[in-house]
């Protein structure tokens, strides 16, 4: 209501200002049937100002944002997620982005080449477009409700339900596969990031939507290092064999030469395993984090900055304008952290290529735990209706 105040007072102004509107035809109290607004214009006004006026007994406590209260929401309608048998719902007003990092699979092999080398699951003649795999995946969760967000980080190895497209784009079936291979298929960058953002979508119980994705190449989270003056990161593990510089327990400055080599690097680093590179990560994450918002704190142009210097590089439906917004929310909110699924992983033969795979199974109750503090979420009963028992389990961020 204070917005429809707002404008109409503008439109009018004008109109009165230019000629297009008698002052006679506002001089008169306008009241509809809601007491919403009184409107005067003061001929004597130097400024020629509508005066608005409106009932503050019935609008002072509104707000654009409104929600129900509990008791007579419709949880019918909420937005909701299905983890095993059980239906989860929120009220929230929730926005999701997913962030998306590439390797150097896709357009620069053939097709025998990316399934041999990349461990991927796939075999069809793709055309000459083909996609990478995505080694890095991690969903922003904003609450504009309570003024929270957080991070899921999502392990390229989870086993997932992932649409098939042919090289025209066009829907062929589904497979069980790992997350990672959602972005092969399309016929563009753009449509293998949305085949992500859908196979994502899926993978956390179908619920409504995610908003917008952001999509980069590995190669290029060293100019994002340079663009906050470095990322300082603490090496957890003998890593002299990736970088000379990477030895265990010393803090080094990731730059554009060496950044990408601390977040890709796996096979020949500690266990070897994808769950050790999405620790450092992580570790890439809060630092770069604790960086930006510095300068964003500064200067707040930074964020136009950061957007504009990686335009070219990126694939994105994220505008810059929403980009500015998003920055706003996670400036001022709450932070979460940064969550992930507990589970199992295993080593299994792909029926695609015959070769071993790590494989993550997340487990439900850890799914259900994390997505509900991200999402505020409540359990429906056996009957429809809010389980007035039931409460999320506490959820360590990392």
């Amino acid at each position: 209501m204070k917005l429809k105040k707002k404008i109409l007072a503008l439109v009018m102004t004008a109109a009165v200002t230019a000629g297009m509107m008698p002052a006679a035809f506002v001089c008169a109290d306008e009241v509809d049937d809601e007491g919403l607004i009184e409107i005067e214009y003061d001929e004597d006004d130097d400024e020629g100002l509508i005066d608005v006026n409106y009932d503050e007994d019935i609008y002072e406590d509104e707000d654009l944002d409104e929600t129900e209260d509990i008791e007579d929401f419709d949880w019918a309608n909420a937005d909701s997620f299905t983890i095993g048998d059980n239906e989860y719902v929120f009220d929230h007003r929730i926005e999701t982005y997913l962030f998306i990092g590439t390797d150097d699979s896709g357009n620069e092999y053939d097709v025998d080449a990316l399934i041999s080398n990349m461990n991927s699951e796939v075999d069809m003649d793709r055309g000459e477009y083909k996609g990478r795999m995505a080694d890095f995946l991690t969903l922003l969760v904003i609450d504009h409700t309570d003024d929270s967000f957080g991070f899921l980080q999502l392990d390229r190895n989870m086993k997932v339900r992932v649409d098939i497209l042919d090289s025209n784009g066009e829907f062929q079936g589904a497979e069980d596969m790992l997350l990672c291979v959602s972005h092969y298929w399309g016929r563009s960058p753009e449509q293998s990031s949305e085949n992500t953002v859908e196979t994502v979508r899926l993978a956390l119980g179908d619920f409504e939507v995610i908003n917008g994705y952001y999509t980069l190449h590995m190669d290029d989270v060293g100019s994002l290092a340079d663009l906050v003056g470095g990322v300082d990161v603490k090496i957890e593990d003998d890593m002299t064999n990736v970088d000379p510089s990477f030895i265990k327990g010393e803090t080094v400055t990731l730059d554009s030469a060496t950044a990408e080599k601390f977040v890709r690097a796996r096979m020949q680093v500690g266990d070897g395993t994808n769950e050790g590179r999405m620790r450092r990560q992580r570790a890439y994450m809060h630092s770069f984090y604790d960086k930006a918002m510095a300068r964003i704190n500064s200067d707040y142009n930074f964020i136009d900055e950061l957007y504009g210097q990686m335009k070219d590089v990126a694939v994105t439906d994220i505008s810059g304008n929403d980009v500015g917004r998003i920055a706003e929310a996670v400036r001022k909110g709450k932070n979460k952290g940064i969550l992930r699924f507990d589970g199992k992983t295993v080593i299994e033969v792909s029926p695609g290529d015959n070769m071993e795979h790590e494989t993550f199974y997340p487990d439900e109750t850890s799914m259900v735990n994390v997505l509900a503090t991200l999402f505020s979420a409540k359990k429906l009963d056996e009957y429809g209706d809010i389980d007035p028992n039931w409460t999320p389990d506490p959820v360590a961020a990392e």
